[in-house]
This record gives structure tokens, sequence and C-alpha cells, in this order.
């Protein structure tokens, strides 16, 4: 781990984001924080870890957002696919969950990138 505080507090961003997402979801989503609060603190905690990473290297931020927003997700299509009415709650969730996958993704081309460019000087 690097001694950058800025990529040290997206680590833990991205790693309580995680963990708070995982928790939510392995509890059946009945523990005493409504879904709207668990999914609105992790996507701001998400989109924060990408921001204080910017322009740094840092595969271990890029996994820890993608397996975010994969479980957010899939938990949300899990849930979409088991009630006939959707809410607008759940479609909402799984937006949430692709936007944490596009933050993952990106930040793991804009790290490939700048280890190339890095590799290449």
């Amino acid at each position: 781990m690097s001694s950058d505080p800025r990529l040290v507090i997206a680590n833990v961003l991205a790693g309580a984001a995680l963990a708070l997402v995982t928790v939510y979801v392995i509890a059946g989503m009945q523990t005493m924080l409504p879904a709207n609060v668990v999914g609105i603190s992790t996507l701001v905690m998400s989109v924060g870890a990408f921001v204080l990473s910017l322009k740094k290297r840092s595969y271990s931020v890029s996994v820890m957002l993608s397996a975010n927003g994969i479980i957010h997700a899939v938990s949300a299509a899990i849930v979409l696919g088991d009630s006939a009415g959707a809410s607008s709650g759940i479609i909402i969730a799984f937006i949430f969950g692709l936007g944490t996958i596009g933050l993952g993704v990106a930040k793991g081309i804009e790290t490939t990138r700048i280890a190339a460019t890095a590799v290449s000087r």
C-alpha cells in the first residue's frame, strides 16, 4: 500500500462501501438501514474513492469499486426478477450498481494507462 494519503483514503472509502453493501446483501436486506440510505451512501463513498484516486495507480480501488457495483447490481436484479411489480427504488439501485461498475472499469483503464505510460518512458 502506498503512503500517499489520498490513495489511502480512497482505499478506505472503497473498502467501506464494499463492506457496507456486502453486509447489507448478506443480511438479507433486513437491517435497520433503509435501502436508499445504503445505496446512496455506497454511491457517495465510491465516487469519493474514485475522485481521490484520480491520476494515481491503484488496482485495489478499481477492483473494490467493480466488486461493489457487481454486488449492488446483481442483488437489485435478483429483487427485480422476483417481484412482479418493480418499484422505482429497485430500478434506481440497479442503475447505481451499473454506475459503480463503470467507475471501477474507468479506474482500471486509467490505472493501466498510467502503468503503460510509466513503462514506456
